[in-house]
């Protein structure tokens, strides 16, 4: 079952998902830390202790031997601070390293695997915002987990040895602690829902960054950068306020919550100053008491805040949790199908597909022969670019069957299907790597010679070695230092090289000149193999070739034949064709 894409921005009321995939990924390095800052807390807590014996048992009565004692444990103590410390920072960074890549590596792999459809209606910023903003605080929060139990240790600490020195200044000290706690529950709900609205607007905003940064030439070449500016400047100006909005609640949070561990300092002074006045406690108490209240104003505000990041976690995996309960409309079947050995038949049998309730293919029944060119012709809009797309699974029909071989697509496995059936198209898309990287795409074990095979089919070898580095050449990001012909070939090379039984072919060669396409064309239809191809074109030159023409309306099959049949007996195959480079 598929979401929308409205659905999708919803967050999950079950955020406990992806907490736990993340705690799973970093618990063992948590644990590790967790035991590590409780000694850590445990070398920081006793040191009033200490001071405290120090002052009432050596300064006090002059006794410098007990003075010797109490000041060496204050030493060792401080040492093994520092050591305890370096070891608690060094588990809480892992933790939230390994649970980052983790989770965000499941996340990935996720997105990766859900259909078509799915990512034709997602807004790709918002999937950037959850796969990077999103899995990004969860870690942070993992790591954070390592502080939050040495804190709450140092909390519990200092409450008993304040209890156990004196009952009256352990309970003036320590009052405090229950309205914090209710305090942060009425604050839930509000810290949760603005972390998710300024999680939104930052979507909205990496939706627009990730749309000027790749349309760059098109709103350069329109003098469009006006128009942009004014999309751009309201979405950052979204993110202030709701930014704003959230600083405001932690503010008033932190005002309330932090006062009240400094009222009750005042309080313990008071009243310890009196009982130091009239002997009932002793100065190195006092003394310890301050020492003891500082360290807890200080635990209590590092919980405040590790709160705050509690309640930002918990909104992130619930983006997160959302995300990864979309299930993929197209998937591998329980039990795959095994294709023949050899083969290369493709059937359409009574397809129709819908996108809603419009009909982009109407009962479409075709049947192509192994080593069969078949051409589909029609006007934009007709269906021809999802009618390449069944083969693959790219898309489901809504009714009929597609089948490979005498075998329904929807029982193969996607990888072995995938291979068997590959498709270029006029939208070649590259990726930030080699060039050599990039026609190996999809058989990454191939060899150089292998890779140059196929390069030389599609007319690429001579441009690739003319280049400074060959098939070795980094092209940048999307192949943008290519030439819109060259990153064709380059994608058409890497759809050969895993020798499928069906090519398709999409307009694959819309931006070559007639001479390299025509050489493309001799060398995909000649030599021993015989490769079955569906192409689809607007072009009479690349009908001409065909074994036969099928031509699209509204989505059926409007006429059928070859080109010269076509030609001489069906205006609308000439009126599609008219506008054609050799028409």
């Amino acid at each position: 079952m598929t979401v929308t894409a409205d659905e999708v921005r919803q967050p999950s009321t079950q955020p406990i998902e992806a907490l736990g995939y993340a705690w799973r990924k970093g618990r063992g390095a948590v644990f590790r830390g967790a035991a590590v800052g409780m000694a850590w807390e445990a070398t920081v807590v006793v040191v009033p202790f200490l001071a405290q014996r120090a002052i009432d048992e050596g300064l006090v009565p002059k006794d410098w031997r007990q003075l010797s004692i109490w000041l060496t444990a204050l030493v060792a103590s401080g040492v093994l601070t520092a050591v305890f410390s370096g070891m608690r920072h060094r588990a809480a960074t892992q933790a939230g390293a390994y649970s980052d890549l983790g989770l965000r590596g499941r996340l990935f792999r996720h997105v990766l695997g859900l259909d078509t459809g799915f990512h034709d209606r997602a807004d790709r910023g918002d999937l950037l915002t959850r796969i990077s903003t999103d899995v990004r605080t969860i870690s942070l929060f993992i790591d954070l987990i390592v502080t939050w139990v040495a804190h709450f240790v140092a909390v519990i600490l200092i409450v008993l040895f304040m209890l156990q020195m004196d009952l009256r200044l352990g309970l003036i000290g320590t009052a405090y602690i229950p309205i914090l706690l209710l305090l942060s529950a009425a604050v839930r709900k509000a810290f949760e829902s603005r972390t998710v609205a300024l999680r939104e607007a930052a979507a909205k905003l990496t939706s627009i960054l990730h749309e000027n940064i790749f349309g760059v030439r098109v709103i350069k070449g329109f003098g469009a950068e006006s128009h942009q500016r004014n999309r751009f400047e309201p979405a950052s100006s979204d993110i202030i306020a709701r930014a704003m909005a959230l600083v405001r609640l932690n503010a008033s949070y932190t005002l309330i919550g932090g006062s009240l561990p400094t009222l009750a300092m005042v309080a313990l002074l008071w009243w310890g100053g009196r009982w130091a006045i009239s002997g009932e406690v002793t100065v190195g108490m006092l003394l310890a008491f301050s020492a003891w209240m500082v360290r807890l104003t200080s635990r209590t505000l590092g919980l405040l805040g590790r709160f705050n990041w509690f309640m930002q976690a918990r909104a992130s995996a619930g983006r997160i949790n959302t995300l990864l309960n979309v299930e993929p409309a197209i998937a591998d079947p329980p039990r795959a199908a095994a294709l023949p050995s050899t083969g290369g038949t493709l059937q359409f049998s009574n397809v129709t597909v819908k996108f809603g309730e419009r009909r982009i293919l109407d009962n479409i029944s075709l049947d192509i022969r192994a080593g069969e060119v078949v051409v589909l012709v029609g006007k934009s809009g007709s269906g021809k670019s999802i009618l390449l797309s069944l083969p693959p699974r790219l898309y489901d029909p809504a009714e009929g069957g597609v089948l490979l071989d005498g075998v329904d697509v929807c029982e193969l496995c996607l990888e072995e299907l995938r291979t068997a059936v590959c498709l270029a198209s006029d939208d070649a898309v590259l990726f930030h790597d080699t060039i050599a990287a990039n026609i190996s795409l999809g058989m990454p074990e191939a060899s150089r010679a292998k890779i140059e095979k196929a390069a030389r089919l599609a007319q690429a070898h001579q441009f690739i070695m003319g280049m400074p580095d060959g098939y070795d050449a980094d092209i940048g990001e999307r192949g943008l230092t290519l030439s819109g012909g060259q990153r064709q070939r380059i994608a058409l090379a890497r759809a050969v090289l895993v020798e499928p039984r069906v090519l398709l072919l999409d307009d694959a060669s819309s931006s070559l000149d007639p001479a390299t396409d025509a050489a493309i064309w001799e060398g995909l239809t000649s030599g021993e193999q015989q490769r079955t191809m569906l192409v689809a074109t607007q072009r009479r030159r690349v009908a001409a070739r065909a074994d036969r023409v099928v031509l699209l309306d509204a989505g059926r099959i409007a006429a059928e034949g070859t080109d010269e049949q076509l030609w001489s007996t069906t205006p609308l195959y000439q009126e599609v064709l008219s506008s054609g480079d050799d028409a």
